[in-house]
């Protein structure tokens, strides 16, 4: 009987040694990001930072070079961005202008007249308010998009002339001028100062490199310096400790230890042991 050896295996994609596969690190994003590589910065100072190994010392700056290349995008970036009180303030002052104007409205609405002003505001409460108040509930987004609406429909109908014959001039030119502003907080009429992800994800993917090549270049340099072990444990804690630091565990709960970055092992795959269904075995 002759067997037949089995055909090589072909690797779909050879080995790759890029530091982003050798280390796995925390899923982690901007803000983490930073308090991470500034705990390792502390305990690096602490620890006599200007005492170190020169390969430690030339990778912690780089660590503080990312890390402020970093903050500084996120400052960028959050630089145009209002507060939530800023928003929930702006919002309410629509809300009041609105609501208002409903019930200046619904006044005119019940006074039957031989000029016919109940008619226009009539008109008015079914075009602008055909579910009553209800788009002042919705998302700041929507509640902008609603409101103008109802402004381009007055514009193009020459609604402002039944405001004007019903002394509501004033009424409408609040709910413009608010519109406006809501526009202007929620950076919806602002072209070119939304937040830009791209601004974040160059440096932050150039700080979780450097965060890998730290953590390779470490463990690399107690295999040839073992006395230097203690330190680096020192300098790696901070991240072996982040992972576990972000979930609470519950009442009664016992915290698991955290996790080590793990570092892959140089083993290239091996191709599986030739089979023989008509061989005889060991049974």
């Amino acid at each position: 009987m002759v067997l037949t050896p089995p055909l090589p295996i072909e690797r779909d994609m050879p080995r790759s040694y890029d530091v982003t596969d050798l280390v796995t690190l925390p899923m982690i994003d901007a803000a983490s990001t930073v308090a991470l590589l500034t705990r390792i910065a502390a305990v690096a100072r602490e620890a006599g930072e200007k005492t170190f190994p020169p390969i430690i010392k030339k990778r912690l700056a780089t660590l503080a070079d990312v890390n402020k290349a970093l903050i500084d995008a996120l400052a960028k970036r959050d630089s145009g961005r209002t507060s939530p009180s800023q928003q929930r303030d702006v919002d309410t002052v629509v809300d009041t202008g609105w609501s208002a104007t409903y019930k200046w409205l619904t006044g005119w609405s019940r006074l039957g007249d031989k000029a016919g002003h109940h008619l226009l505001a009539k008109n008015l409460l079914d075009i602008l308010f055909p579910d009553g108040l209800k788009f002042t509930l919705t998302k700041y987004e929507k509640e902008w998009a609603e409101v103008k609406w109802r402004l381009a429909r007055i514009s193009a109908d020459n609604l402002d002339k039944h405001f004007a014959k019903l002394g509501g001039q004033s009424f409408l030119d609040r709910l413009i001028k608010d519109h406006k502003v809501y526009g202007d907080v929620l950076k919806i009429t602002e072209v070119g100062q939304m937040a830009d992800p791209v601004l974040i994800r160059e440096p932050l993917l150039a700080a979780h490199s450097a965060l890998r090549s730290f953590v390779l270049v470490a463990a690399a340099h107690v295999d040839e310096n073992p006395d230097d072990q203690a330190l680096v444990e020192r300098l790696l804690r901070p991240i072996v400790e982040w992972q576990g630091s972000q979930v609470r565990p519950s009442a009664g709960a016992t915290s698991p230890a955290p996790t080590p970055p793990a570092i892959a092992a140089d083993v290239s795959p091996q191709p599986p042991e030739p089979t023989c269904p008509t061989c005889p075995t060991d049974e």
